[in-house]
């Protein structure tokens, strides 16, 4: 298994890997270790796994959340279809956190690309930890002790309304 640093700030590309089996101990270890470290894994190459397999792969790592939204697998509702087909403004089209909203937010959200388009399509991830060490000390220290709230509610209206409120 090979990790390559992909940005300065956050993710890693990991090859030599086979998603698709059963991982040993040790591989499993040192995937969680490379998440603690770069915040997102990407793993290039891998073959297009069944709604078993996403949730099977998924359960090596600890429990399997079932997402609140979206389409899902009928037998494996943990598995959340995103297509491309969806109108503009459906959410996953939007700045978004997975899972922030929940009392205990899961480790990790896998995501599987089965079908791209020809163009566009870009996902970005930013690490948070990165932002918040780039502000000034001032700026630090007027958000240290702050709270923010994130709402699930919030993401509803944004699906229904096409867009974040304006003013």
């Amino acid at each position: 298994m090979r990790i390559a640093r992909v940005s300065g700030a956050v993710g890693a590309r990991i090859t030599g890997v086979d998603l698709a089996a059963r991982l040993d101990p040790a591989t499993l270890g040192a995937i969680a270790r490379a998440l603690d470290t770069h915040g997102v894994l990407f793993f290039p190459g891998q073959p297009v796994l069944s709604a078993e397999a996403h949730v099977r792969l998924t359960a090596q790592f600890g429990e399997v959340e079932t997402p609140p939204f979206l389409t899902r697998q009928s037998e494996h509702p943990q598995v959340l279809i995103v297509e491309f087909e969806q109108p503009k403004g459906s959410g996953a089209d939007v700045w978004h956190q997975d899972g922030t909203h929940m009392e205990q937010p899961p480790r990790g959200t896998l995501l599987q690309a089965q079908v791209l388009p020809s163009y566009g399509g870009d996902t970005c991830f930013s690490c948070m930890y990165a932002a918040y060490e780039a502000l000034s000390a001032p700026m630090r220290k007027m958000l240290d002790g702050l709270t923010a709230l994130h709402s699930y509610q919030t993401a509803l209206w944004v699906t229904r309304m096409g867009g974040f409120p304006v003013g």
